[in-house]
Formats: C-alpha cells, structure tokens, sequence
C-alpha cells in the first residue's frame, strides 16, 4: 500500500512576513504529514539594469546565487527548529507562468490547475 504525501507550496516574495508564513506551513505540514516546497519567482526586469546582454547574464547569475543564499537562511532555522525538509526552487522570469509551469511539474494532489480560455 503507497502512501501518497499532500504536497504544500509556499508562494513567496520573500519579505518580513515570509518566516511566519513558512512556520505556520511548517505547522499544517506536520498535521496532515505533508510535503513542503517554497517557491520564489522574480522579474528579469527587476534584476537587469543594463542593456548590455553580458551584463545583463551577470546580474541575472549574481541575483539569483544571492537570492538562493536568502532563502537558504529563511529556511535552514525553521526546518532545523521543526525537523521537517523544506525544498526550495527559484525562478527567474514571468510570474504568473513560472508559478503556472511550477505548479504543473509539482503536481499537486487533490487540485486541478487548468488555463482559462479567454
């Protein structure tokens, strides 16, 4: 007999509020014996600030190593204090169809994620 896990994903901006956010998943995680992905998307437009495309690669590769850096720090306490895993996954592009394309490879149970037709 298999026993499939929930699946939780944490959409997060990463501000002030992420740290209660993730301990309260971390919370309804451990109720309901559930897995626990936190996901960051950001705009290449926020990270790009020159038109070079060298530079450009640069500042994308520098952000993100940083960003993981950030997350790593928001999430190594937390699931240290809580004994629970954590998995992470950041994105670099359209929000909504990085969290979209997310959601269809992370395959959530119990929730049907179809694109409306316009």
């Amino acid at each position: 007999m298999t026993h499939n896990k929930y699946k939780i994903l944490v959409l997060s901006d990463l501000k002030k509020s992420a740290e209660l956010e993730l301990k309260s998943t971390v919370g309804l995680a451990k109720m309901i014996d559930s897995e626990i992905t936190l996901l960051h998307v950001q705009k290449p437009t926020e990270i790009v600030e020159r038109e070079s495309q060298l530079s450009a690669m640069r500042a994308i590769n520098e952000e993100h190593i940083m960003t993981n850096k950030r997350i790593l720090n928001l999430i190594q306490p937390i699931s240290e204090a809580f004994q629970v895993r954590i998995h992470h996954e950041l994105a670099i592009g359209n929000i909504k169809n990085e969290i979209e394309a997310f959601i269809i490879k992370y395959k959530p149970r119990h929730c049907s994620f179809r694109k409306k037709k316009i």
